[in-house]
């Protein structure tokens, strides 16, 4: 089943508990993500959607139909039912909303400004933790820590101080802190998303560079551009699928 097949039928179904849909979640991270974005939607619009009756409403209506009396109440009574429908109409077009912002944030379709962000905030939270460590990593430890993504470098252009595994958005991320020639620190993460095209982010200080590769993301986090930028083409160049 192809992701295009998997998003109609969860959508259609969140529910959706066949061999080929279960199937299609042990496959993809990306696909388990939306299922369980859709689950907790479904939990949410049932919550919504629990709204207790008005007190004698009921009784209101009927003596609403029966009772014949001066304008000015029959009036009242009208707006009183119009009050009782909006409210319901009113939780629906929430709902509305919600589901547009949820699959506005779909996951199998990435931001890769949101990734660049992302990866500055891992980078501002994890550096004074990372600070004078020097692991020493081989290339070997590289892609076993690669393994789980179904990745692995032929190469990587630095000194590896750092390597570890990383909560990333809602995927897990490789994560590695690298010492270049030139003395300059780089922090690299490869994302098991897909993004159409490179991207550079900056917030004034450090500045952040994802780029496609095959079925992932590698990001190289340094102080500009000019740094970054052949570090992530080459890092995305040696990057292969694991045979």
């Amino acid at each position: 089943m192809d992701d295009l097949e998997f998003r109609r039928r969860i959508f259609a179904d969140p529910q959706d508990k066949s061999p080929e849909i279960l199937e299609a979640k042990q496959s993809s991270s990306a696909n388990q993500a939306l299922a369980d974005e859709l689950d907790q939607l479904d939990v949410l619009i049932a919550q919504t959607l629990k709204v207790d009756v008005p007190d004698h409403l009921a009784d209101q209506v009927l003596f609403h139909q029966s009772r014949e009396s001066d304008d000015g109440d029959e009036l009242a009574e009208r707006r009183e039912v119009k009050r009782t429908v909006r409210w319901p109409l009113a939780v629906a077009a929430s709902v509305a909303f919600i589901i547009g912002i949820l699959v506005g944030k779909a996951p199998w379709e990435p931001s890769p400004t949101n990734l660049n962000e992302i990866a500055l905030a891992h980078y501002y939270h994890e550096t004074p933790f990372v600070e004078g460590i020097n692991e020493q990593a081989t290339l070997t430890q590289v892609n076993a820590k690669l393994s789980p993504l179904g990745k692995q470098f032929s190469a990587v252009p630095g000194h590896i101080d750092y390597l570890n595994h990383c909560s990333f958005g809602s995927n897990n991320a490789l994560h590695m802190v690298m010492s270049m020639p030139d003395g300059k620190k780089m922090t690299v993460f490869v994302v098991p998303e897909k993004i159409s095209q490179e991207a550079l982010y900056s917030d004034g200080k450090m500045t952040s560079m994802a780029v496609p590769a095959n079925d992932a993301t590698v990001i190289v986090v340094g102080e500009n551009s000019e740094e970054i930028m052949p570090v992530a083409k080459e890092l995305t160049h040696g990057l292969y699928q694991k045979i």
